[in-house]
């Protein structure tokens, strides 16, 4: 089993709009919203493919949980509420016809030490029931409780032989480092700012992930938009390009791509399989872009999806460096097949 964590679940509104233009009116083709979360939403995707998964929600106290709970039986996965201060957020999201995608979300409401203790106490109360492979943090952490929360989780996971993925960025992946989760989960410009300085291609990102990795002992699943990923952990270092797609709709490809991580994981999958399905799913999830309403919610990759695109189907060319800007010596499996 795999248990999610999302400290800042969000109610999601989406304005379509034919094309996004800064100062300009517009009128919204088609309005969304659902409940959502980054946890949630990595709970839903694994769900969507059999697996067996459980999400602790941070829900506040304003009576919002039947959304969520509507959402998990719809999809079939569990759903653990922990009442926190204050009220779910409102995030929102303008989606252009030509795939570009603007957000716009809240802050968190501000927690106490009782919220976070809370939390941590419903991931290990998950963790006593059954047996638990991984535990994902996912999304943003209320400002000042990001060390607090991080250190309970792996403290509680360690002690029932789970391992720990981290998704989230700024103050929270910081504190990550001193938590030494078993992987982290950062875009390229993320683990720009980690690490404090600009990593503007792949083989940067590369080098980066592996200082990062040496020097923490954490794993590093590095997304890089369109150019694909890099995964450095144990002593492996692979890329993986995706396809070319038409992008329909980016919104939860991170999300997706961290469930394909953890589904290839839990079958004891190696490196550069867990990598290869990550790009797969998050690239099969930007193909979707199936968001509706609350009866209908969005749907991640179903299972053609990631098997066309996790066809493996050409080896990295024997150079001093590859025309993807990835150094040679380093497993780079293409994602092949015709969406």
């Amino acid at each position: 089993m795999i248990v999610t964590v999302t400290p800042s679940p969000a109610l999601d509104r989406t304005y379509h709009v034919a094309t996004l233009t800064p100062g300009a009116f517009h009128r919204a083709t088609r309005t969304t919203a659902e409940a959502s979360g980054k946890g949630v939403n990595v709970a839903r995707a694994l769900a969507d493919q059999g697996v067996q998964v459980s999400a602790v929600v941070a829900l506040g106290r304003d009576g919002g949980a039947a959304a969520w709970q509507a959402l998990s039986a719809q999809h079939g996965f569990l759903i653990d509420a922990v009442d926190v201060p204050g009220t779910v957020r409102t995030n929102t999201t303008i989606a252009g016809a030509d795939g570009v995608v603007t957000k716009v979300n809240e802050q968190p409401s501000d927690w106490d030490e009782d919220a976070v203790r809370a939390m941590v106490a419903a991931v290990e109360s998950r963790l006593a029931v059954a047996p638990v492979e991984w535990v994902a943090c996912c999304g943003t952490i209320a400002a000042g409780w990001e060390a607090l929360l991080l250190r309970g989780i792996v403290a509680v996971a360690r002690r029932y032989g789970a391992r720990v993925a981290l998704d989230a960025s700024g103050a929270a992946l910081k504190a990550a480092v001193d938590a030494r989760p078993d992987l982290i989960k950062p875009n390229d410009e993320e683990l720009a700012e980690l690490v404090g300085r600009a990593l503007p291609t792949v083989t940067e990102v590369v080098v980066a992930a592996q200082e990062l990795a040496t020097g923490t002992g954490i794993g590093v699943l590095a997304s890089c938009g369109a150019a694909g990923a890099v995964l450095v952990q144990d002593g492996i270092t692979a890329a993986a390009r995706p396809p070319e797609i038409t992008v329909v709709n980016s919104v939860g490809a991170g999300d997706a791509s961290l469930a394909g991580y953890l589904a290839a994981a839990l079958r004891s999958a190696a490196p550069q399989e867990r990598l290869t399905q990550a790009v797969a799913w998050g690239s099969a999830a930007c193909l979707t872009g199936k968001t509706a309403g609350f009866d209908t919610p969005t749907v991640f990759p179903a299972p053609e999806d990631v098997l066309v695109l996790a066809d493996e189907r050409t080896s990295p060319p024997a150079a001093s460096q590859q025309p993807n800007g990835i150094p040679s010596g380093m497993s780079s499996p293409s994602l092949g097949g015709n969406p």
